[in-house]
């Protein structure tokens, strides 16, 4: 039968009819899948055998489907073919397969007996069928094949999750899905190609995304999950992932050594593109939307805080890693990929329970209310064709409400304003000054103009240096120095004067606006009107000096009209 079956009839089977526009033929086909897997299942199940599983994909492909008949006919077979398989392994000689409707109302024992039997039933066949699934996906032989087949595969481990019964004494807790890396690892890395190379194909990628997000149903998988991805991020002198290394370090080090017994060699997930990084982003928005859809509904609920503290203080550090914030600068789908995640972080500590809040874990000042803040800021410095200034805003002033304990983003900014300063501090020392077109200087721009003039004023020791090194005529000569030019190139000046004109317009729209309090300017203001506006109002040829000039001079009359000298 077996042979039959393989040589003849799943080759026909699974060549178009899973694919047709028709929700009768899809019916009929899946009804006729079903009667096959019963016919299998009377037989010894064989472990090599692969009309079992081949047939378990195409039932997938029913129970996904996005007509609700469809699927119905497919979860119903699931029973029946789960049941059969139980009574066959318990020797029972007649079987029959009795009517059972997943819709029909029953008490929790029947239900709890009902997840064991399609829990032991995926036991027996679901890995071979992720294994065939995750090559048909692999084939890409169509986008809709591609997306039939990423359902299933959601599907398959949604039933995984959802199945799992609640332990008895004679059945055992370790199952083969959860004890088998090496398929969750290839899963991932599969979905995680899926997105780098689909971000264009809406179909693929949301299957794709739908994926991610069963991943996060159980925590097993979406631990794992994190830990590939944190693996991936790793060895770039990153100091936001390093605090949460060493904890984690023991745990890979088990993974990769029982993934060293697989024939096929374990290999790190790559992150060497902006695209490659957006997908890894993308999957762990999916992980967080997962895990938040039964968080509050189930067991999970019941985490004690701590844990949680620790996995969401993992996530957001995760998400402020060089290479991610690096490549959201250069890249509008990780930019997008970066807001996705950060707003599902912002949704699941919204859902959480007020008691869970009320432990101070999500206080003002704590380090993930302050990686979260630092995402958003470096989406607020994105260049403005990338459209995710406006959106970040909002999606700050919705966590500073909800979450954070603050009224505005704007009080929220203020709260972390020196930590974030630090850290741009801190590359401003490496590189001795920026241009305009840096990532860390539209950051730095981002921050002082969505912060409070209060701040800014109470922080301006610290700011007045920076502006001092971008718009003194010191630093210019100073950077032609250490270019070793005795004349600079006309690149190379319009690169200077842009820079300046960056700066001193920065500076104009901080003194200028009435929230900021002149009075903070008074120990500076001689000082910077002699090395960083008077050097720039002398006449130089061209039409950026000329722009120099009169924001120079719109600066001096703030600075004066302020009477700040």
């Amino acid at each position: 039968l077996d042979e039959c079956l393989i040589s003849h009839v799943l080759p026909n089977l699974e060549s178009g009819l899973p694919f047709d526009h028709s929700a009768s033929v899809r019916i009929t086909l899946i009804s006729t899948v079903g009667k096959l897997l019963q016919l299998v299942l009377l037989r010894p199940l064989s472990a090599t055998s692969l009309s079992a599983p081949r047939l378990m994909v195409l039932l997938l492909m029913g129970i996904s489907d996005d007509v609700d008949t469809v699927q119905k006919v497919g979860l119903d077979y699931l029973d029946k073919s789960a049941r059969l398989l139980i009574e066959s392994n318990d020797g029972d000689t007649a079987v029959q397969v009795q009517e059972y409707s997943v819709h029909q109302p029953s008490s929790a024992a029947i239900n709890n007996d009902r997840s064991h039997a399609i829990f032991s039933f995926l036991e027996k066949i679901g890995c071979n069928a992720m294994k065939i699934l995750l090559q048909q996906i692999s084939d890409k032989a169509s986008t809709e094949s591609c997306t039939r087949y990423l359902d299933a595969l959601r599907c398959i481990i949604e039933l995984h999750s959802n199945h799992r019964p609640t332990p008895r004494k004679d059945h055992e807790s370790a199952s083969l899905w959860k004890q088998n890396d090496h398929l969750k690892v290839q899963i991932v890395s599969m979905l995680c190609k899926t997105l780098s190379e689909n971000e264009d194909d809406d179909s693929v990628f949301q299957a794709a995304m739908k994926c991610s997000k069963s991943f996060g149903l159980t925590e097993e998988t979406r631990k794992l999950a994190l830990l590939l991805i944190e693996e991936s991020f790793l060895g770039s002198n990153d100091c936001a992932l390093e605090s949460t290394t060493s904890s984690h370090n023991s745990t890979l080090h088990i993974i990769n050594q029982s993934l060293s017994t697989e024939t096929a060699p374990y290999q790190k997930i790559m992150v060497s593109s902006p695209q490659q990084c957006a997908s890894l982003v993308n999957f762990t928005a999916g992980l967080i939307q997962g895990w938040n859809s039964t968080f509050n509904s189930n067991a999970g609920a019941a985490m004690q805080t701590c844990q949680l503290n620790e996995d969401l203080d993992q996530i957001s550090a995760l998400l402020t890693s060089t290479k991610i914030l690096e490549s959201v600068h250069y890249s509008p789908s990780a930019a997008l990929a970066l807001f996705t995640a950060c707003h599902a972080l912002v949704n699941f500590i919204a859902s959480c329970d007020s008691k869970v809040k009320e432990s101070g874990w999500c206080d003002t000042s704590s380090p993930l209310v302050k990686n979260i803040t630092w995402c958003c800021v470096n989406l607020l410095g994105c260049p403005k064709s990338f459209k995710i200034a406006q959106p970040s805003l909002q999606l700050l002033q919705s966590f500073s409400i909800s979450s954070a304990g603050t009224k505005t983003y704007t009080e929220l900014l203020d709260t972390n304003f020196k930590f974030m300063l630090q850290i741009l501090r801190k590359d401003l020392d490496e590189k001795k000054t920026w241009k305009c077109e840096e990532r860390n200087a539209q950051i730095f721009d981002a921050l002082i103009r969505a912060s409070g003039g209060q701040t800014v004023g109470e922080h301006f020791d610290a700011l007045i240096e920076i502006f001092e090194i971008h718009l003194s005529k010191e630093s210019t000569c100073q950077r032609g120095k250490a270019a070793g030019k005795a004349k600079e190139s006309k690149d190379e000046t319009i690169s200077r004067f842009s820079t300046k004109l960056f700066f001193m317009a920065l500076f104009e729209s901080v003194v200028s606006t009435s929230s900021f309090p002149k009075h903070y300017i008074h120990p500076f203001a001689e000082r910077f009107i002699q090395v960083a506006i008077i050097p720039n109002l002398v006449w130089q040829v061209g039409g950026m000096a000329s722009a120099l000039r009169k924001v120079s001079a719109a600066v001096l009359f703030s600075v004066l009209e302020g009477d700040c000298t």
